[in-house]
């Protein structure tokens, strides 16, 4: 549930008039998208806790062994599969004809 709406956010975003949304809803779709999830893993377990002010990169490495292994598996394939989800929303605006699209809308293109 948390992919979907994090992708059905995202994937709307992306079909919106507004270049900066649309830049932002790309770099988290590249970003995401273009690293293999086992690579994604790694550096949400490892790497990422050291970029994090010292006390809470310490904290984060301090959890007991079985919380750790939890929250990267958790999270990572949701942020993996919401990027899916991002580019199937956004694929399907975007197949709609000129037509359809401003009659579901405002007519403000």
């Amino acid at each position: 549930m948390i992919a979907l709406a994090i992708g059905a956010l995202v994937g709307t975003l992306r079909t919106t008039p507004m270049k900066w949304v649309v830049r932002a809803g790309n770099l988290y779709v590249e970003i995401f998208r273009n690293v293999p999830l086992i690579v994604q893993m790694f550096l949400w377990f490892f790497v990422f806790p050291e970029f994090l002010p010292k006390a809470l990169g310490d904290w984060i490495k301090q959890i007991a062994a079985a919380l750790e292994l939890v929250r990267p598996g958790g999270v990572v394939p949701r942020i993996f599969t919401s990027v899916r989800v991002a580019e199937q929303v956004r694929a399907g605006i975007n197949s709609l004809p000129r037509g359809q699209r401003m009659a579901a809308s405002d007519g403000a293109d």
